[in-house]
């Protein structure tokens, strides 16, 4: 049976992340969570696997470590698997943003052509990971019948600002 990692760094992974667990489940396969910032897990649910240190995570022995981040411990075990924590806006340079290839991962899983393509353009000149269009699994409800008894007489508002404070509609 497989086994796979999430290596959570920011509270927006397990938007990300769960959808993609429930598939990994419904294969019969296993996930657990390892968390950058300890903070975090108390956002795990009770049926989700938490592994506490990197003896843990090397006792797993995951097949891959997917990552809503930008890096990963090259040490742990496993295929590095970049599933992005959101979409290219355009905030950065592409050498410094969306399209930054840092060395970590062997994959990249892309939300479209708008990401796919400049990424396997990368894959070609640098010649060390793959690239997979997958779709971005933080969107699933949307399309999954989720939301499908959303009461039609009330008004209804999609909100989805970034965190990135210079952009961000959310003031603090």
């Amino acid at each position: 049976m497989a086994r796979y990692l999430f290596f959570v760094s920011e509270l927006y992974a397990f938007a990300i992340l769960r959808p993609l667990q429930a598939a990994i489940r419904a294969r019969g396969e296993e996930v657990a969570w390892f968390f950058e910032r300890a903070d975090l897990a108390r956002f795990l649910r009770s049926e989700e696997v938490r592994l506490h240190t990197v003896s843990d995570v090397r006792r797993w022995n995951p097949s891959a470590v997917f990552v809503p981040g930008n890096w990963v411990p090259d040490f742990f075990p496993g295929l590095k698997v970049e599933v992005f924590h959101g979409f290219n806006v355009g905030k950065r340079s592409d050498e410094r943003g969306h399209f930054r290839v840092r060395g970590w991962f062997d994959l990249y899983c892309t939300q479209g052509p708008a990401t796919t393509e400049p990424f396997r353009e990368l894959a070609a000149r640098h010649g060390y990971f793959r690239v997979a269009e997958t779709g971005w699994p933080k969107l699933d409800p949307l399309f999954d019948g989720t939301y499908r008894h959303v009461e039609p007489e009330r008004p209804t508002v999609l909100f989805a600002s970034t965190f990135t404070e210079r952009i961000s509609a959310a003031r603090t």
